[in-house]
């Protein structure tokens, strides 16, 4: 996955794993001379927040998802930028996917929903129809 902006496209992220390879003898140690290593990449965790259904009649869940441990807080907020609730408050873990539901009446319209933690944030908006 990359991301564009004006800035440019960044590089889909990874995580490179030089091993050696050798031969296992039944007691799990390595025998003989390394003869060779090999690299492959791991996907790193994405930072991740989604809200459904959405648009939704009244309740909603979000779901989210970031790559360290981190207190979070997740916040609605009015499209004038007052806030009009805190969904979620807690620790979150690296990589663990969390569900909050949503379940307070709200007028028609678009909220702004922001997940926030150590200094960063994801926005997503919710949309409330009657």
């Amino acid at each position: 996955m990359t991301a564009s902006n004006s800035c440019g496209t960044s590089a889909a992220p990874t995580l490179a794993i030089t091993g050696l390879k050798g031969i296992m003898i039944p007691d799990n140690r390595l025998q003989g001379s390394v003869d060779t290593t090999f690299t492959f990449n791991l996907p790193l965790i994405q930072n991740k927040l989604n809200v459904f259904p959405n648009p939704t009649l009244g309740s909603a869940t979000f779901t989210f998802q970031i790559n360290e441990n981190a207190r979070v807080r997740l916040d609605i907020y009015s499209v004038n930028g007052l806030l009009i609730a805190r969904v979620f408050d807690g620790d979150a873990e690296t990589g663990i996917a969390q569900s909050v539901k949503f379940n307070q009446s709200l007028s028609t319209g678009i909220y702004p929903c922001i997940l926030r933690w150590n200094g960063k944030m994801i926005t997503v908006k919710l949309v409330i129809v009657q």
